[in-house]
């Protein structure tokens, strides 16, 4: 506990004694393991002055792997490396597309907003609606695959 406090008041002041600029590239990586998926990455580092392409400052610098939540964009987040990156962190945005092993890209088709899924409201019954006998089971989940495998045969 004492070292999460202690992390945590050094994150809290790290913004007073903010020295670097803001430097950004983009890359691309491949999955072999998924093959040989294009990971389109955005990496923003501290640099010597701010902008794209920029040298990077002297040092050795902790790294955050960012992975952005479904339907939401890299570029939703710049408070997060806006924080950490002149604090000395280097901070690093997947930009993939998601798809299926059919090649559906699901993040252009989306699921209507009339499309309604129902939860139990109740915390437990919520929880326990995730498993069936031994298996991960999601009611919202399967509700959308059903729908999409009757719209997108």
């Amino acid at each position: 506990m004492k070292c999460f406090l202690t992390g945590l008041i050094l994150l809290i002041f790290s913004g007073a004694f903010s020295q670097h600029q803001i430097g950004h590239f983009n890359t691309t990586y491949q999955d072999p393991s998924r093959r040989n998926r294009n990971i389109e990455t955005e990496v923003y580092y501290p640099a010597t002055t701010a902008g794209d392409n920029m040298p990077m400052t002297s040092g050795q610098f902790p790294v955050i792997v960012f992975g952005h939540g479904f339907v939401m964009i890299w570029s939703a987040y710049p408070n997060l490396w806006e924080e950490f990156v002149p604090n000395s962190w280097e901070f690093s945005l997947s930009n993939e597309i998601y798809s299926d092993l059919k090649g559906n890209i699901y993040e252009t088709i989306g699921v209507p907003t009339h499309y309604e899924i129902v939860y139990p409201e109740d915390r437990t019954d919520f929880y326990n609606s995730f498993y069936s006998g031994n298996e991960f089971k999601d009611i919202g989940i399967d509700k959308i695959v059903t729908w999409h495998n009757t719209v997108y045969k």
